[in-house]
């Protein structure tokens, strides 16, 4: 029996909030959104015990640590055992389960879902994430896309040419049926 290879991660700092760290994941290897109620092996135990929280994003899992009365953990005490709790959990991407999950996506929007998740992860989502912001995939219909792009993108005076001109140029390229990309709040 093979054993799964790691799952590149990194964590990144969340302006504001130093109990939190967003650790990037590749996109697509969680099929799971929202508050995270149960995960494989002692990632899952740090959630279940109350010692951290997670909240799982296109491409990235936001953990907090929770506080606690008495010798609450820091990033510096806790960050080695997350980061190897979380590489082995998410070797097991279908143990994984959310608040939010997100229903499946069918018929022709399956295809339009997969070009714009496509679309995310390559160029035009680089582009994204180069300037410090995130996009995210909300919802697919009637040939539309919904994202949202936060981060430094969510309120740049820019994000509506770089939404247009980067991300649905690239879409278009992937699905010539596209109608619409919005951004939503």
């Amino acid at each position: 029996m093979s054993e799964a290879q790691p799952v590149p991660l990194h964590p990144e700092a969340v302006d504001g909030d130093p109990a939190a760290l967003r650790w990037v994941i590749p996109p697509g290897t969680l099929a799971v959104r929202g508050e995270i109620v149960a995960a494989p092996g002692e990632f899952g135990d740090l959630v279940a015990g109350g010692v951290l929280t997670a909240v799982a994003e296109a491409g990235a899992l936001l953990v907090r640590l929770v506080p606690s009365a008495d010798d609450a953990p820091t990033w510096a005490s806790i960050g080695p055992r997350v980061r190897t709790a979380l590489g082995l959990a998410l070797r097991e991407p279908a143990a994984w389960r959310s608040s939010g999950e997100r229903a499946p996506i069918h018929g022709p929007d399956a295809a339009l879902a997969e070009a714009t998740e496509s679309v995310i992860a390559g160029e035009a989502g680089d582009y994204v994430r180069s300037h410090g912001g995130r996009i995210e995939l909300v919802g697919v219909g009637d040939g539309c896309v919904d994202v949202r792009l936060t981060g430094a993108c969510g309120h740049c005076p820019a994000a509506s040419a770089t939404l247009h001109h980067r991300v649905e140029t690239a879409l278009r390229a992937a699905y010539p049926d596209l109608v619409e990309v919005r951004q939503i709040a």
